[in-house]
This record gives C-alpha cells, sequence and structure tokens, in this order.
C-alpha cells in the first residue's frame, strides 16, 4: 500500500510503500504567502499513470500540505473537538429534529470520527467537520469560521487579496461572475467560470456546497455566493492571481489578480449607505432597501425610517415595496421600532409559540437547566394608530434565498396580519425559526460551533408550508435584481 508523507525539515514529499520501503521524491515547492504551491517531481522509477493520479489529489489540498507553518492538531485532540461539538449542540438545542435527520446526523458524527487517524490543519479540520452542516440545515446551526468578517478585514488591511469576482453558486454547484469583488461592474458579469488555477470550478464549488449551512440546497447555495471569496479563501487559499477558464463560444482563459477590495457583505455590514436605500420607481411606487437588521447605531436606523416615511406621506406614492432579500438578520427591535409603527393596522406578536431550551444564564426560576419549554407568546404590540406618517397605500415585501432570521419573522407579521404582501423567490429558508444563538469554541482548533436555543412558529400557528411561501412569486435574478422589482411592479399594475 503507498503512503504519501511530508518531511518538512528535508522539503520533500515521501512515498511510502509498506512492502517495498521508502523513496524520496525530489520536490520544488514555490510557496506563496496565501500558502499555495507549485510542485515540480523529477523522478523516473513512477509510471505516468501514477504522476496523473498524484497532480489530482495533491492539487485541491496544496495549500495545507506545503503551509508548514499552519499549526497540526493531531487524532485525540480533532475527537476532542468532534466530541465537545456534538455535546454542546446537544446541550443547548431544543429539538435538533426541527431541522435535521437525527438518525443520518448520527451516522456522519460517527463516519467523521473513524476518518479524524492523522493530524490535520486547522482549515482542514472545518473541511472535516463541516461535512455536518448540510445535514443539520439549519442557518443558526453549524461550524464555521470565529471572527470571520473581522479577520477578512484585518486581512485586506495587511494586504491581503482575495478572489477577484463577486459570484453566484447555483445548488448544482455552477459559479458564474456577477462584478467585481466590492459590487463594481465587469464586463464578464454572466459568464461561467469553468476553472480555477487549472482545477474544475464546479468541483471545487460542489466540495464548498457540501460544507455550507442553512436549511435548503438553494439557500446553502446563497450563503456561498454571498461570502464565496471567504470560504475559497480558507479552503483553497489566496494567491496573488487567478488562472481562470470562461465560459463563451470558446472558452476564454484570463488571468486575474487578487483583489483589494472589501466585498460587498462587508460593506452591507459597515457602510450605512451600502446598508440602507431608498428611492422613486416611476410616478407612484418606491422602494425602500434593508440590507441587515443589525446597525450599532439604531437611532440612526430609526431617524432613517422616519425620514423615508415622511418623503412618503408627502408624495403621491401608492405602492412601497421593502427589499429584504439580502438580509441576513439582526435585531428584531430594528423592524418593530424603525418599520412597524408605520405599515402595522392592528396588534400583532412576532411568533405565536416557543420551545426552548433552558440553558445557564437562560433559566427562570423552577426551570431546569437540560429542560425543553414549551409556552405562547402572550406579549402582542399595539400599532400606532396615530402615527401621522403611516403609509395607507398597499405593501409588498420582496424576500429571497438570502434572507434569514429576523427578516423572516419580519415577513412572517407582516404576512400573517396583512400588514402587506410577500412577493419573491421562496421556498428557501423556513417559516419557523430558531433564535438565541450560542457559540461554543472548539478547544483545540479554535473553529466555532453555533447552535440556537429556542425554536419560534410563525404569529398565526401555521406550521404549513414549511417554508416562506410568498403571496406574488417571481423569478430570482441574482445578476440582475431589478428585473425582479419591474416585474413586481407589472403585476401590481395588473391587480
Amino acid at each position: 500500500m503507498l503512503r504519501l508523507t511530508k518531511d518538512n525539515k528535508q522539503g520533500q514529499l515521501r512515498l511510502e510503500d509498506r512492502d517495498r520501503g521508502s523513496n524520496a521524491l525530489p520536490l520544488m515547492l514555490v510557496v506563496e504567502e496565501s500558502g499555495m504551491f507549485i510542485a515540480q517531481i523529477k523522478v523516473s522509477t513512477l509510471s505516468g499513470i501514477f504522476f496523473l493520479i498524484l497532480a489530482v489529489v495533491l492539487a485541491p489540498c496544496a495549500h495545507a500540505q506545503a503551509s508548514s507553518a499552519q499549526q497540526l492538531f493531531s487524532p485525540q485532540e480533532l475527537r476532542q473537538d468532534l466530541a465537545f461539538m456534538e455535546t454542546s449542540i446537544r446541550s443547548t438545542h431544543p429539538d435538533l429534529g426541527h431541522s435535521a435527520n437525527v438518525t443520518q446526523l448520527h451516522r456522519e458524527l460517527h463516519r467523521i470520527d473513524q476518518k479524524l487517524d492523522h493530524p490535520l490543519t486547522r482549515g482542514d479540520a472545518w473541511m472535516a467537520f463541516a461535512t455536518l452542516n448540510p445535514i443539520l440545515a439549519d442557518g443558526h446551526l453549524g461550524v464555521s469560521f470565529p471572527g470571520w468578517s473581522s479577520s477578512t478585514e484585518a486581512y485586506l488591511s495587511a494586504g491581503g487579496v482575495l478572489f477577484p469576482f463577486e459570484v453566484i453558486v447555483s445548488p448544482s454547484g455552477q459559479v458564474r461572475i456577477q462584478s467585481n469583488l466590492g459590487g463594481s461592474p465587469s464586463a464578464l458579469a454572466g459568464h461561467r467560470i469553468l476553472a480555477i488555477n487549472g482545477h474544475s470550478a464546479e468541483t471545487i464549488s460542489k466540495s464548498l456546497l457540501a460544507r455550507m449551512y442553512g436549511d435548503t440546497p438553494l439557500s446553502r447555495a446563497g450563503l456561498l455566493s454571498n461570502r464565496w471569496w471567504f470560504f475559497f479563501w480558507q479552503a483553497y487559499g489566496a494567491p496573488k492571481s487567478f488562472d481562470l477558464t470562461i465560459s463563451g463560444p470558446t472558452p476564454q482563459h484570463i488571468h486575474v489578480v487578487g483583489s483589494h477590495a472589501q466585498p460587498r457583505y462587508l460593506a452591507y455590514h459597515s457602510s450605512f449607505d451600502q446598508a440602507f436605500q431608498f428611492r422613486r420607481l416611476g410616478k407612484d411606487a418606491a422602494l425602500l432597501t434593508i440590507n441587515t437588521f443589525y446597525w450599532p447605531d439604531k437611532a440612526r436606523f430609526s431617524d432613517f425610517t422616519e425620514k423615508t416615511f415622511g418623503t412618503i406621506a408627502q408624495s403621491d406614492i401608492k405602492a412601497l415595496v421593502i427589499d429584504i432579500r439580502q438580509n441576513g438578520g439582526g435585531d428584531d427591535d430594528m423592524w418593530i421600532k424603525g418599520i412597524l409603527p408605520y405599515i402595522a393596522t392592528k396588534p400583532y406578536r412576532w411568533a405565536s409559540t416557543y420551545a426552548k431550551k433552558v440553558i445557564p444564564h437562560h433559566q427562570d426560576p423552577g426551570q431546569k437547566i437540560g429542560d425543553v419549554v414549551h409556552g405562547t407568546i402572550d406579549h402582542w404590540i399595539q400599532p400606532d394608530s396615530h402615527n401621522p406618517l403611516h403609509f395607507a397605500g398597499d405593501l409588498y415585501v420582496l424576500v429571497g434565498s438570502q434572507m434569514y432570521s429576523s427578516a423572516v419573522l419580519f415577513a412572517n407579521v407582516v404576512q400573517d396580519f396583512g400588514f402587506g404582501h410577500i412577493a419573491g423567490q421562496g421556498k428557501s429558508v423556513r417559516a419557523a425559526q430558531s433564535g438565541g444563538v450560542q457559540s461554543f469554541t472548539l478547544p483545540n482548533t479554535g473553529l466555532e460551533a453555533f447552535s440556537p436555543r429556542f425554536i419560534l412558529t410563525r404569529p398565526s400557528g401555521a406550521t404549513k408550508p414549511e417554508f416562506v411561501q410568498p403571496d406574488i412569486p417571481l423569478r430570482a435574478d441574482p445578476l440582475q435584481p431589478d428585473t425582479t422589482v419591474a416585474e413586481l411592479l407589472e403585476k401590481i399594475s395588473t391587480r
């Protein structure tokens, strides 16, 4: 049996044949700061077939094998982390069966444990553990990298570069260019990426999709689309430049340098003007875009919405579209205090019932740690019936596969209490959202596991349909998101 090992001291790969001993393979390594490398093997005793197998095996994990500075974690440490993650999730989640196939989850945990028989880097540990994420099937439940957004900002500030395009990943694994990284227009928008540095882009994306968290394949593809630049960096490194093969009548081969630009998703959470926008749509319609329900300066958001609804009140706007397609959630009070006072017409609540796990620091008198408590949301919020800025026209909330968490609760409230119509792409995220997310740092690798401590049933109490279902289904076009808005306006004009 052949076994490939690396001798960091000698800068060699050793091919060990248990029957014939070991042979050192002369190896030339060119290691970049990103950890990617080019290898040239000069040996005449191996067949051409083995050359091909070796190239295929080494390529996807090149950065991990070449980066001798990366810490390696022993099988014992990796198994400790896996066990810690399982225990932490089970002690926090009120009902894993809400989203996961528990039998399949148990089998996958066992499979991963059996595979942890050799040292791994932190990135490779994530690649091993993260196959649990699609099985857990909840955007609030899984394993990832701690501080991923701040670490990306720090990396860019230090001169690092990332994959140079914003991309759209389909659930089947196709990768298309949407724009340059950061959102500026690209002449290549719409083209499929066929290969990245000589490796199939579809193979890479399928490998990453198999490790994304989220409710459905569609939502997991949305997550990878939003953060391709991050997950590609963590799994395959971030070389200074990329050789890409792009689709066309004849495939194009292009060389593109890595980008220093701030990714668009990070801009949504650092630039107020990127996160929140308002504009007129023709004579009597308007679009209010809310890309997040988290902003540290909540007073600024409240001032923005008050000014926006003041502008609407002084105009002849008859239809308002609130776009939350890119809204991954945040704090409920952002929309309870910042939007509902202008659109609510009756008492409302954000959910009907709950199931919650009693955990330390979230324990009421008489409750025991580990208990699962079921209850009803009895707190109803009264509408501001005397608000002079109340919008009396037609309200439409535009939803999509990349919205989540508090954004789903907002859409549920609008739909269940008849404050407006839900429009857009459905069947991607659950209407019954989990919440109260707790994070756990794995003791050895430092990876982060996370789990919700409660599950909410939508305000109406309905459990079907399982996923958010728009009143007005619309085709999603991530390349041209304004076409979905235009389609909605056309449907509005004929209602």
